[in-house]
């Protein structure tokens, strides 16, 4: 997937409350390179950021397509 349709995704993902289950991430199915990005994200940022992780994910699709 693109950054932009990651994005789209990430922010559709969060609206329908549905979750991947305890081991899943939001970027399951965006393909490998966008998830290793946001996995890289989530290990620098995750830690102190204090956001929900709703937030954190909407930040992340910020980040990929600034709206």
């Amino acid at each position: 997937m693109t950054d932009k349709e990651t994005a789209d995704y990430l922010r559709e993902y969060i609206k329908s409350g549905k979750r991947g289950g305890p081991f899943g991430w939001p970027t399951d199915p965006c393909g490998y390179d966008q998830h290793i990005k946001f996995v890289e994200y989530r290990n620098k940022e995750w830690a102190d950021c204090g956001l929900t992780w709703d937030k954190f994910v909407l930040n992340w699709a910020d980040r990929l397509d600034p709206k």
